[in-house]
């Protein structure tokens, strides 16, 4: 079985295996692990954090960032999505969803989101940034880049609690058209010259 959380590394998902395909959701859950594909049409990932008390419980996405991306998104580059409570995860009140995004030299990581500070209506969008001398690094080699989406929570007793997570995409944006579900699954939007 493997586990990952919070603490775990690129290295641990990526160049271990962990993550086998691009663009599915991989959870650990109930001391099992299971994979979950998705499509743009499913809506929302829904990341639950039912199961034992204390066993941290983890779910992650790898998808592959062109190359000319990187090289053409200027002095920013983020990953943003929304999130919110599913009805059940309302009932679960302190409870905390960690997320960081994962290249194979940095790590960045958002503030932990508690139950208290969600709802079942409405979204909050998390942004994960690479800073100026992170974002340098990912260009440096001029290849396209391998990215984790790493999400954590600890276990709590009971059925699944949790949160859905929904309309993912790069800041800026490549082009005018923002990357789906479906387009994290590797599908890279390349700029159309004019």
């Amino acid at each position: 079985t493997q586990v990952f959380t919070a603490s775990a590394t690129y290295t641990d998902l990526v160049t271990n295996g962990v993550l086998v395909e691009s663009g599915k959701w991989y959870v650990t859950k109930d001391h099992h692990t299971g994979v979950t594909g998705y499509s743009a049409d499913s809506g929302a990932i829904t990341f639950v954090s039912g199961g034992p008390a204390g066993f941290a419980i983890g779910g992650a996405i790898k998808f592959d960032v062109s190359s000319d991306v990187l090289q053409n998104c200027g002095n920013t580059f983020a990953l943003t999505f929304d999130i919110k409570l599913s009805t059940l995860g309302a009932s679960s009140k302190d409870h905390t969803y960690n997320f960081s995004l994962l290249s194979e030299d940095f790590r960045v990581d958002s503030v932990g989101y508690t139950n208290n500070a969600l709802s079942t209506s409405d979204w909050t969008t998390v942004e994960l940034t690479f800073n100026a001398d992170q974002l340098a690094e990912l260009r440096s080699t001029g290849t396209d880049q391998t990215l984790v989406l790493l999400a954590s929570t600890p276990g709590v007793a009971g059925g699944n609690k949790g949160v859905l997570m929904s309309n993912f995409k790069y800041i800026p944006e490549p082009g005018a058209t923002t990357l789906s579900l479906l387009a994290l699954a590797g599908l890279a939007v390349r700029r159309r010259r004019r």
